[in-house]
């Protein structure tokens, strides 16, 4: 059975065009289907690591959170996250990274899971938003030099959603396991394969 990936690709897209190029996820922690799905799309290049989002749904925001900058805590409301560790399965470190719809960030080291290593921000982040009452979509621009595993360009990655707040759906691409949600399994976490073709998709869109 071929091991399944997330797939990375050459260059970003343009922020809210080319949605044919993000993954759709649409089941919730619990297998339950979503109404509207969520678009996610990973991209590397010589100098960035991206993260692009979008949703055609309002978005419930954290009440501080401020276009660009940092703030804690924005998993309280809607907020797409991603985690990225080493390739290394028997390693336990991992960098959380969330990002809000309107384009306030936070990040993380874990040493191991939910032990934080280091929360401050992480240098030279950029972030772009579009939002309205109908849709929107938020992209980060992360120097890779900030990401230590992105040297080789091979780590373990997964992209995770907390939406729908108040009631809040928690959805993850990789496969955690069972019982209440809990993004931090690294050991579960998605090897990251470059892609060689800006098509090319990961081979599990609904997880």
């Amino acid at each position: 059975m071929e091991t399944k990936s997330i797939f990375i690709h050459a260059n970003p897209p343009a922020l809210g065009l080319r949605q044919s190029l993000y993954e759709n996820v649409s089941r919730d922690w619990f297998k339950r289907t979503l109404n509207i799905p969520v678009k996610y799309h990973f991209a590397l290049n010589q100098h960035d690591f991206y993260f692009s989002v979008s949703r055609q749904t309002k978005a419930v925001i954290h009440p501080d959170a401020q276009p660009g900058e940092f703030q804690s805590e924005l998993w309280k409301y809607d907020v797409a996250e991603f985690f990225i560790a080493p390739e290394d399965r028997s390693a336990t470190e991992y960098l959380e990274f969330n990002l809000a719809p309107n384009g306030s960030w936070w990040s993380c080291f874990f040493k191991q899971p939910r032990v934080p290593a280091q929360c401050k921000p992480l240098q030279g982040v950029r972030t772009e938003a579009l939002l309205d009452e109908e849709k929107w979509s938020v992209q980060a621009a992360i120097p890779r030099n900030q990401i230590p595993w992105l040297g080789s360009a091979r780590c373990l990655l997964n992209a995770a959603f907390i939406l729908d707040s108040p009631e809040q759906r928690f959805l993850t691409v990789a496969d955690l396991g069972n019982g209440a949600p809990d993004f931090h399994r690294p050991q579960d976490f998605l090897p990251m394969r470059l892609s060689s073709s800006a098509e090319n998709r990961h081979t599990d869109s609904d997880a």
